[in-house]
């Protein structure tokens, strides 16, 4: 025998039912409505979640503004050379660094420069090891004219000797003498020239000389930059 239990309300009040479906196996499940609350509801929370990791993370250190102005110091900024402005590689408000370039000129006439200058300074490189070439010369001169010196005097030596015994003339010992002072008197102009050409190279190598510095000056010129720094 079964016995019925019956609900009763107290008087005034009328309980409130939630509408429910009579699932699968006897399972109630919600209506379609409540699912999509729940679902809206889930996605609000994991949308405030990320939020908040994002202001904690990066949001805090972010700053937007329309009307903000920020100070700073002007300064002009001028070629080295003047010329054809033909790139700007920076603009207006940009930050830059030391060296960075900002403009750059025409480097048609500069090239052309450079060409000239390269060649003149060959020429003057040919003229200087000239030069040293003329140094080695007169050392040889002067080695040859130091044996021949020492030649006479040995030769007025030997005619002297014959003299005393009577074997040679006045004239010929007058001769020898006359070989070892003209000898002399080349060795002395043979070491002056030596002298002369070593001063004039002034050094041991092409590039400490004072006109292949000067031979050097015009690449150098023509390679100034041709960009703004």
């Amino acid at each position: 025998m079964t016995h019925a239990h019956l609900r009763h309300d107290p008087p005034g009040r009328t309980a409130a039912r939630v509408p429910r479906r009579r699932g699968v196996a006897g399972h109630y499940v919600l209506p379609a409505g409540c699912a999509a609350l729940l679902l809206l509801g889930a996605l609000f929370v994991t949308a405030a979640i990320a939020y908040g990791i994002w202001w904690a993370l990066a949001g805090q250190y972010q700053v937007d503004t329309d009307d903000a102005y920020v100070s700073g110091n002007l300064i002009q900024v001028t070629p080295r050379i003047s010329g054809t402005v033909v790139a700007v590689a920076v603009d207006n408000t940009d930050r830059v660094d030391a060296g960075q370039v900002l403009v750059r000129l025409d480097d048609t006439d500069a090239r052309g420069a450079l060409q000239d200058a390269t060649a003149g300074l060959a020429q003057t490189v040919r003229q200087v090891r000239q030069l040293f070439e003329a140094v080695k010369q007169d050392q040889a001169t002067v080695v040859l004219q130091q044996a021949e010196l020492k030649q006479a005097r040995q030769d007025l030596k030997r005619r002297l000797g014959l003299l005393a015994a009577h074997s040679i003339s006045d004239e010929e010992v007058a001769h020898a003498r006359t070989t070892v002072d003209t000898t002399a008197a080349q060795l002395s102009l043979a070491q002056s020239k030596l002298a002369a050409a070593r001063a004039e190279v002034g050094g041991g190598m092409v590039a400490t000389q004072p006109a292949g510095r000067q031979g050097a000056g015009g690449p150098r010129e023509a390679l100034r930059p041709t960009a703004g720094r």
